[in-house]
């Protein structure tokens, strides 16, 4: 993964944003970025990408470029086209000259995501730990995947503790441990709601 930030540019005060300008010249990237907070570039040799608060995933190998959109709207644009990528929708492999409204597909698999426990309690303030269940299915279908891969996982809950490593084995499936630690008083925003995300490699 080569990843470089051209520039960072911060507005300060009550609407206090982010503007990122990244350039990747090969490997993949897996990005979060808040909407109306966080608006980034992300310029390849195949493409440029316009982020306006999304979750994305962005492959550039052998002069061809990928791109799967899970949330918010981006803009893709090579040396020929450009188009809006809708949620739920990819760009299979392309390079600088493809016409870009030929590539739009839907992005075929899932994972599919439980909690072995939902309720925290926390007592005496001590942290849990929860194993949640991993399978990649296929969307149209619903049926299971087999294909092993690489998870990455986040969360919009600060206090939690991911495994070193987490893969989806041989039959597509994985159980994680993540390790949750108490709110505190400072996370005034904490609703009580905690939301983890998983994205395959």
């Amino acid at each position: 993964l080569m990843v470089a930030a051209d520039s960072v540019r911060e507005s300060k005060g009550a609407d206090r944003s982010f503007l990122y300008r990244l350039s990747m010249k090969a490997g993949a990237f897996w990005g979060r970025f808040v909407p109306q907070r966080e608006v980034a570039t992300i310029g390849t040799p195949t493409a440029t990408i316009g982020i306006k608060g999304t979750t994305l995933r962005v492959v550039e190998r052998d002069n061809q470029a990928r791109v799967s959109l899970t949330e918010g709207l981006i803009d893709v644009e090579n040396d020929r086209s450009k188009v809006e990528l809708q949620p739920g929708k990819r760009l299979a492999n392309f390079r600088r000259g493809d016409d870009l409204a030929t590539k739009v597909q839907d992005i075929p698999y899932r994972l599919a995501m439980n909690s072995e426990k939902r309720d925290l309690k926390f007592s005496a303030a001590r942290s849990e730990e929860v194993f949640v269940t991993i399978q990649l299915t296929d969307i149209q279908s619903g049926n299971q995947v087999r294909r092993p891969g690489v998870l990455y996982l986040r969360s919009d809950y600060g206090k939690i503790v991911y495994p070193p490593s987490a893969e989806l084995d041989q039959r597509g499936f994985a159980r994680v441990p993540l390790v949750f630690f108490p709110p505190e008083a400072a996370d005034g925003k904490f609703n009580g709601t905690i939301y983890v995300w998983a994205v395959l490699d």
